[in-house]
């Protein structure tokens, strides 16, 4: 009688494990569901091919300088620019406050991003040589997903050929730091 009692208990203890591990497996599942459609952080916007057809709303002319091109071999290009290591983001406007030159001297179009943690929050129109831009927009929905505090980003300078506006097969990536804040 005892072990027919003991072997019950013991069969109850198992099934209440089994319960147990199959209802956290199912919580589990459940979390990692939550996760991939809710909170994973946006795909950055696809680079294209052929650079915008419309300059940068926020591009001035680079007043002075040297107007003189880089020298680069044929089929080449040579672009030089300037830029702050700095950006400030008011999460009230959406605007950010930053710089980046890309001088009379280069031969190609830049397309820029602001890069956090791998997240792309800001994009350019295209930069010709000559131009330059002191403020950027956050992209739609970059605001809500941006705590005020300092971040390390980057820059990312996508070349095109101002000619065929074709894009260049090299890009730079630039120190940068962001200090976001709500006003």
């Amino acid at each position: 009688m005892k072990t027919q009692e003991t072997e019950r208990k013991r069969e109850k203890r198992i099934a209440a494990i089994i319960i147990i591990l199959l209802s956290l497996i199912t919580i589990a599942s459940l979390l990692v569901t939550v996760w991939s459609l809710c909170l994973r952080p946006d795909n950055p916007p696809l680079i294209p091919d052929y650079a915008l057809p419309e300059e940068d709303k926020n591009a001035v002319d680079v007043i002075g300088g040297n107007d003189q091109k880089l020298e680069y071999s044929q089929g080449g290009g040579a672009v030089g620019f300037e830029y702050s290591e700095a950006a400030y983001i008011n999460l009230q406007t959406g605007k950010i406050d930053m710089f980046f030159k890309n001088p009379h001297r280069s031969s190609g179009d830049i397309v820029l991003q602001i890069v956090i943690q791998d997240t792309v929050i800001a994009q350019s129109g295209r930069l010709v040589p000559g131009k330059q831009i002191s403020v950027m927009e956050l992209l739609k929905g970059k605001a809500e997903i941006l705590a005020p505090g300092g971040y390390n980003a980057k820059f990312v300078a996508i070349m095109y050929n101002s000619e065929t506006g074709e894009r260049a097969m090299i890009e730079s990536e630039l120190s940068l730091l962001v200090t976001v804040t709500n006003n």
